[in-house]
């Protein structure tokens, strides 16, 4: 679904991807992780074809990321930021509702089958209760979850999320992640998500990819991945491993 062949980007003089390749199939969850200003968000923005002067190759099922617009793109890739600036008091019904702009032409109202999605999105993440507020007297995690269904309108084919949990709590934090989860085993979603929470990404994710220094420190599954010697040397502190004693995935203590 995705690949990315000797990826690399700069900011001037600071090399922030060196060298990244890998590739991603449909029905995916990738957990991204590494220290703060290892690269996660930029090569998040780099497949999500909002950073474009990159050297290397992005492909998007065989077809090379340049060869889309915006609008084709959008109707394969939605995002989940976690910061999202909104200058006027829309309710979360219309910025849910702005997903499905992609599939609309100019000036089009949502149809019946469009208000639907935006409903189902908003039922998913929790937050159809909130679809009259206003977004700016939302809370930090009501907001995510409405981003959130903003992107689940889209109905893409690639998910990709950028610290998703952030200012949740630990029953939105489940419901979010399961919410990904399924939609990669049940709807052949390839998701891609940043985490900083390791147990978050060991419990939910099928692969892990960790970057250190702007480089691809390693990819496999957690396993594998989140083990001592592989963080420790990464994250440059003492860790503690145990297995979770239902799903037998790694835990991390510190």
């Amino acid at each position: 679904m995705i690949a990315a062949n000797h990826l690399t980007y700069r900011y001037g003089t600071i090399t922030a991807l060196r060298d990244i390749s890998f590739q991603a199939a449909p029905g995916e969850m990738i957990g991204l992780i590494g220290p703060n200003g290892s690269g996660k968000s930029t090569l998040l923005s780099c497949l999500a074809g909002l950073r474009v002067n990159f050297s290397g190759r992005i492909t998007i099922g065989e077809k090379d990321i340049s060869g889309y617009n915006s609008q084709a793109l959008a109707r394969v890739i939605s995002v989940v930021f976690q910061d999202n600036y909104f200058p006027f008091d829309f309710t979360a019904y219309e910025i849910v509702a702005m997903g499905r702009s992609p599939f609309l032409k100019a000036l089009q109202d949502e149809t019946a089958y469009d208000q639907k999605i935006i409903e189902e999105a908003m039922r998913q993440s929790d937050c159809w209760q909130l679809k009259d507020r206003p977004i700016t007297e939302l809370s930090g995690g009501e907001r995510q979850r409405v981003i959130l269904s903003r992107a689940l309108a889209q109905q893409p084919k690639v998910l990709l999320m950028d610290e998703p949990t952030n200012h949740l709590d630990l029953k939105h934090q489940r419901l979010i992640l399961d919410t990904a989860r399924k939609l990669s085993c049940q709807g052949g979603v390839l998701v891609i998500a940043v985490l900083h929470d390791l147990n978050l990404a060991a419990s939910f994710c099928d692969r892990i990819i960790l970057l250190h220094q702007g480089a691809l420190a390693a990819d496999d599954r957690p396993n594998e991945v989140l083990s001592e010697s592989v963080l420790k040397s990464v994250y440059e502190t003492d860790i503690d491993i145990v297995l979770h004693p239902r799903t037998k995935r790694p835990q991390i203590l510190i």
